[in-house]
This record gives C-alpha cells, sequence and structure tokens, in this order.
C-alpha cells in the first residue's frame, strides 16, 4: 500500500491531509500487516489552495444523519502524518523495500495484493459485525 500513498503523495506534490475515523488506541503504536485503519486522504492539486482548511459543517450537510454528524467533519485529533517521500532516489526505494509508482504498466501486479487486503478486511469485518448481519445482508 505505500506505493497507492507515495503515487498520490507524488501526483499532488504532498500537498495533502489525511485523517482516521477512530482515535488511535494504545495497541496501535506497535501495528501490525493485519492491523486496518479508515482512512481518508483530501488532496488540492493547486499550491494556491494550499495549506486548505475543512470549513464548519451546517445543519444541511448532515442531510438528518447521526453518521454524519459524528463524521462528516474531520477533526484535528485525527489527523494522520502523511510521510512525504522528498529527495527519495530509485535506490533508496530500492533498499528499503518500497515498492515503486502505481502506473497503468504495473496495475495488474496489485491483484496479488488487492486480494490479500481484501481477505484481510473480511476477517476482520467477521469479527466485528455478527453473522446474523451478516446472513441477512
Amino acid at each position: 500500500m505505500h506505493a497507492v500513498l507515495r503515487t498520490i503523495m507524488h501526483v499532488f506534490e504532498g500537498r495533502c491531509r489525511a485523517f482516521r475515523d477512530t482515535p488511535q488506541s494504545v495497541s496501535e503504536q506497535e501495528p501490525k500487516d493485519e492491523d486496518m485503519l479508515n482512512v481518508v486522504i483530501f488532496c488540492v492539486a493547486s499550491a494556491d489552495s494550499w495549506p486548505f482548511q475543512v470549513r464548519d459543517a451546517v445543519e444541511g450537510d448532515y442531510l438528518k444523519s447521526q453518521t454524519r454528524r459524528q463524521f462528516l467533519v474531520p477533526r484535528k485529533e485525527m489527523e494522520v502524518m502523511l510521510p512525504t517521500y522528498e529527495g527519495e532516489s530509485n535506490e533508496e526505494r530500492e533498499v528499503s523495500g518500497m515498492p515503486e509508482f502505481v502506473t497503468e504498466a504495473n496495475l495488474g501486479s496489485w491483484k496479488a495484493e488487492q486480494l490479500r487486503a481484501a481477505r484481510a478486511h473480511w476477517r476482520g469485518m467477521r469479527e466485528v459485525v455478527p453473522a446474523r448481519v451478516w446472513e441477512g445482508w
């Protein structure tokens, strides 16, 4: 997944902010490969728009939804610091084991990674959502 983030940061020249949906827990201090985190990344294309601020929501933004009320406006304490990858050469990427950028040419090679991530996500969802919910969906 580093290549996806690296690609986003490259395309938008680092003008991105990311927010998680839940506070960081003590157990996340030592993340494991199977750990999942919901993150939304906001980016702007123009340097004129950077740094951007998220406006306060108005009542109509919530559309009478408690979930929107809870999650619509990102909160500062939920911000995730994104890596910059500034000045990193191809040699440094190879030494660190970091994947390249995502391109049309290598998109097919992501199939195995997507399947691995989908299976991990499904296992996680099966743990937090009871079987009767999935069966009735």
